[in-house]
């Protein structure tokens, strides 16, 4: 590649690893607690 230089090939192999952290990073603080979240369960007869 033109402008990189010389670029380890290991890089570009764990790119897609390194991208899906990154991806799965972002989507974890939209997540939401369910709405009984910390409410004591109770059994019904």
């Amino acid at each position: 590649m033109p402008l990189v230089g010389e670029v380890p090939v290991q890089i570009f192999q764990a790119l897609p690893y390194v991208l899906t952290c990154i991806l799965l990073a972002g989507l974890i603080g939209s997540a939401n607690a369910p709405k009984a979240g910390g409410v004591p369960y109770v059994k019904e007869r």
